[in-house]
């Protein structure tokens, strides 16, 4: 009996192992219950990259993904494999020995012997039961005779005839023995080939068709051209004069044990500023400042504005700003409008504000007036029909001297920003001039005082709380509470990153099936049957490794087109359980989130509503619209640098232009030459946008081009250029964007050095020419730098020095005086002369030797045109 329960757990045990056959794990997924419950999820402060260094980020992005795309088109680079390689072995087991014979014919005999087999069971217990009767009748005869008879019936009663059949034959004890060894040894082979490390498949040299490669390649470089548009950015990322951001968090998810395998989120709701906060505030100043001071806005006296200028012009006739003279300095100020809807002219605020004597001296703003007017607020007979009139518009003794005194105050505080802005406009040519005196300070305090006073007796007043709130709300510019403004405030969100962040697993799994164990036939009825024949019998066995690399998402980012919001969803990570099987868990873990996103230029700062949430409704997250928890925070985004980029782009923004041409400003850098690489340094507007440059023949791509980091402009590597037929060349420089072709005349400033001079560069013999002690050499030539028109002297020293005829810059000559010692030269230009030279750093100085232009002489000279 114990040796046939062994044999069941053994059978048993073997049976474990091939009741799962499968090779491949099966899939899991995450909860998908809902609670929205709050999310133990924190964020860091964010970080915030500009436009400029986001622009040359993604053209890098670009290049690379260009090179990808141009690899995809070879095979020999390129090759598609399967993602899952399944190889599955079929090993052949002997069991021999156990007593049965396993072939299939064999099953009908076992029926037979089975039947047979039984019914002889019967009869040996049939006639063990008669046996048994006979005995038992005996017994009783012996007893009731026990008196009369001497000696029993049965003399051998102690000696039991043996009842016992003949033992089985179906599974002997030997075979026992053998069948358990059979069984050991099949399980002794199959931890063997189980504990062997995972290797992984070997792969097939079956290659797909050519159609399924065109399919899979052409998928292929779709997914590469799909990336390429997103990491280029369209012509809408700064339309209507907004600006590219890019927002960096740091995200650690700490898990929640009651949600350990659903999905968490993470929501941001962008909140545009008030434009009564205090950063908007600060900016609106700092842009009044700018256009009130910068040269560029102003004529060469700096008492009066140039009207002349594009942006001071438009916004004049955009109604939303007008000029005021305060103390002989013109001012653009912005039209007001308060939250009743009324305009205020600056030139009515400041009247109002009377900071000229009245001629009705009981009007004016002085401490006794002020006084008189206080004492009626304070007489209980008088205040409250003086309340009533200036809060109702009606009549009342005093009430119109109280209401000009307080309207004086508040115009006043409206004015001091006039001051101080005209007074920042007088120190552009006096830097001790103050338009503030002591006696404007005290007036203004003093009308502060005032106002204050009355407004808070006011406030106590249920019939004068509407004039309260309206006496103390800033008005803001009528140019940033028009709904033509207002509503093309938007924003755009560009990317969410990462996109898809995975898990990748790579697994090798390995599944063992025996179909050897058919013997467990046998053990499930030991004791019934006829004897088999033992021999020996062939079984399979089968054996599946498959290796796989799984994707499995870890983060993926969302947003929602048309709305102002965006978010990540954090997948549950992919590990194991206890019992070494694939699960899924939200994980202790950092997250590194960023989002692009285009927003007005204007704005000074926004808001950042964030909610996290576990198990969250797929309805809500798909909406952007997650309920808020004890989780839910808000951040702050400062974004303006108080630069000219900004202030520009809010000018541009409240006049609606849309300034988006293309033109060359200026070329500096080189000399391009036919030996070795230079590099041009071209700035301009827009020329950050260069697709192509065409240039000396040559057709420069996006390869050839770095975007600069404050985005003035680009610089241009340029490959040697070999000598053009018959040295003539297109001086001109075509730069190609999206927005237009600007081109840029040279004008006879171009250097290009066909012959130069370096060991790499110039022939054998030139370069045996240019160590001729005789030959004419130049180590330095300053200044470099001269505002025309005016007379100026250039310096050069070297070598050889008096061999040099004639010198010209930019064609015009120039006077010469050689030094006694032969080593330097004066070359003087009068103001006549260089008053036809164009402005330009690169202004060709050339030196002849006998009537010859040497072009290894040239040098470059700056050239600033002088302001009329």
């Amino acid at each position: 009996m114990y040796k046939l329960l062994n044999i069941t757990a053994a059978f048993a045990f073997i049976c474990l192992l091939t009741g799962c056959p499968k090779p491949i794990a099966k899939n899991v997924v995450y909860d998908s219950k809902i609670h929205n419950a709050s999310g133990t999820i924190t964020l860091s402060d964010p970080k915030l990259y500009s436009r400029e260094a986001l622009i040359s980020e993604r053209a890098k992005d670009i290049k690379w993904i260009d090179a990808l795309i141009e690899n995809s088109e070879n095979p020999d680079k390129v090759k598609f494999t399967p993602g899952l390689v399944l190889e599955v072995e079929q090993i052949t087991a002997m069991a021999a020995a156990i007593g049965l014979k396993f072939d299939p014919a064999a099953a009908l005999q076992y029926n037979r012997d089975k039947e047979t087999g039984d019914t002889q069971h019967e009869i040996e217990v049939l006639q063990l039961q008669l046996q048994l009767d006979q005995l038992k009748r005996d017994a009783k005869l012996v007893r009731d005779q026990f008196e009369a008879q001497t000696s029993p019936v049965n003399e051998d009663i102690n000696k039991l005839e043996d009842g016992s059949t003949q033992a089985s034959d179906s599974i002997t004890v030997n075979a026992a023995d053998q069948l358990s060894k059979a069984i050991e040894s099949i399980i002794t082979s199959l931890e063997t080939r189980l504990d062997v490390d995972g290797k992984e498949a070997r792969g097939t040299k079956v290659k797909s068709s050519p159609f399924d490669d065109f399919r899979d390649r052409s998928a292929y470089r779709d997914m590469l051209k799909a990336a390429k548009n997103a990491a280029s950015l369209d012509e809408l990322h700064d339309y209507s004069n907004s600006r590219l951001i890019r927002l960096n968090f740091q995200a650690s998810a700490i898990p929640d044990s009651k949600y350990p395998r659903s999905l968490g989120a993470i929501q941001m709701v962008i909140i545009p500023p008030n434009p009564n906060s205090a950063s908007m505030q600060q900016f609106l100043w700092n842009w009044l400042v700018y256009f009130n001071t910068n040269e560029e806005y102003r004529t060469e006296k700096g008492n009066k504005l140039n009207k002349n200028n594009k942006i001071i012009k438009e916004l004049l006739l955009s109604s939303y700003f007008e000029t005021l003279d305060v103390d002989d300095f013109e001012l653009l100020l912005p039209v007001l409008k308060d939250t009743d809807g009324q305009t205020h002219r600056p030139e009515n605020i400041y009247k109002r504000a009377m900071w000229a004597p009245p001629t009705d001296p009981s009007i004016d703003t002085t401490e006794k007036n002020y006084t008189e007017a206080l004492n009626l607020l304070s007489d209980d007979d008088t205040s409250d029909a003086i309340y009533n009139a200036i809060c109702g518009n009606s009549k009342a003794k005093g009430s119109d001297k109280i209401a000009h005194l307080l309207q004086v105050a508040i115009d006043r505080d409206l004015t001091r920003y006039y001051i101080l802005l005209a007074e920042k406009v007088a120190q552009l040519k006096d830097k001790g001039k103050n338009l503030m005196t002591e006696d404007r300070k005290n007036r203004l305090n003093s009308a502060g005082n005032f106002r204050n006073q009355v407004l808070n007796r006011m406030s106590e007043k249920d019939q004068c709380e509407a004039f309260v709130k309206l006496s103390r709300d800033q008005p803001q510019w009528s140019a940033l509470v028009d709904p033509i403004i207002v509503d093309n405030d938007t924003v755009r969100i560009y990317e969410i990153g990462p996109r898809e962040q995975v898990q990748q697993v790579s697994t090798v799994t390995r599944s063992a099936s025996s179909l050897a164990l058919a013997a467990n036939i046998a053990a499930s009825d030991p004791g019934s049957g006829i004897g088999a024949e033992a021999a020996g019998s062939y079984s399979r066995q089968i054996m599946a490794r498959a290796t796989s690399l799984q994707r499995v998402p870890s983060v993926v980012g969302y947003s929602q087109a048309g709305k102002k919001s965006f978010g990540w969803v954090l997948g549950p990570q992919a590990v194991l359980d206890k019992y070494g099987k694939v699960d899924i868990a939200q994980l202790l873990k950092t997250y590194d989130l960023s989002v692009d996103l285009s927003v007005p230029g204007w704005w000074s700062a926004f808001d950042l509503k964030v909610t996290t949430t576990w198990a969250p409704s797929p309805t809500l997250l798909a909406s952007g619209t997650l309920s808020e928890n004890k989780y839910t925070n808000t951040f702050n985004v400062p974004l303006l640098r108080y630069e000219a980029d900004d202030f520009t782009a809010l000018a541009k923004h409240m006049t609606g232009i849309q300034d988006r041409s293309v033109f060359i400003k200026t070329i500096e850098g080189g000399p391009v030459n036919a030996c070795a690489q230079s590099t041009l340094i071209i700035k301009g507007s827009n020329i950050w946008r260069a697709k192509k440059v065409f240039f000396l023949d040559q057709v420069l791509g996006e390869k050839n081009i770095t975007i600069m980091p404050d985005m003035e402009g680009i610089l241009l590597s340029v490959p040697p250029v070999t000598p053009l037929i018959n040295g003539n060349f297109d001086e001109n420089l075509y730069i190609m964007t999206p927005l237009g072709t600007a081109s840029f005349e040279q004008n006879g400033s171009f250097k290009y050095i066909a012959e130069p001079s370096g060991k790499k560069c110039k022939p054998a013999e030139t370069q045996a020419n240019s160590s001729d002690p005789n030959k004419i050499s130049i180590s330095k030539v300053y200044p470099t730098e001269f505002i025309v028109p005016a007379e100026f002297t250039i310096r050069v020293t070297g070598k050889n020095m008096g061999k040099i005829d004639e010198v010209r810059l930019y064609n015009q000559k120039g006077n010469t005086v050689l030094a006694k010692d032969g080593k330097s030269l004066e070359v003087t230009f009068d103001e006549s002369t260089t008053s036809g030279i164009p402005a330009g750093s690169n202004i060709e100085l050339t030196f002849y030797e006998k009537d010859k232009i040497d072009p290894t002489l040239t040098r470059n000279i700056r050239i600033t045109q002088r302001q009329q």
